[in-house]
């Protein structure tokens, strides 16, 4: 299953609360409890401890390493560039070009 598989099948388990009083953390773990093991794991460690007043609030605060986390995936961080032929313009500086120097 692949994340934003998760992430619907999140908001739908969070669709069944009543949002009127807003919902805690735990409320939301004790939703997940013997559903989904994975997405309640995913909320009690990535989600803050507050009251939320509706799922897309929740969904906003889990950031994109605890869906990776959720998959089993490693997170990686940001794609980079291939740092040994990305430009770094040192010999065009002061400390490049020895001047200023000690």
């Amino acid at each position: 299953m692949d994340a934003s598989e998760m992430r619907e099948l999140l908001q739908g388990y969070l669709g069944e609360l009543d949002w009127s009083g807003g919902v805690s953390k735990a409320a939301m773990v004790a939703k997940l409890d013997g559903r989904d093991d994975a997405l309640r794991t995913l909320v009690g460690e990535y989600v803050p401890e507050q009251t939320y007043r509706g799922a897309t609030e929740v969904m906003n605060v889990i950031p994109t390493q605890a869906w990776e986390d959720v998959q089993g995936d490693t997170y990686q961080g940001a794609d980079t560039f291939d740092v040994p032929a990305t430009p770094s313009h040192f010999k065009e500086g002061a400390v490049g070009r020895d001047e200023g120097g000690s």
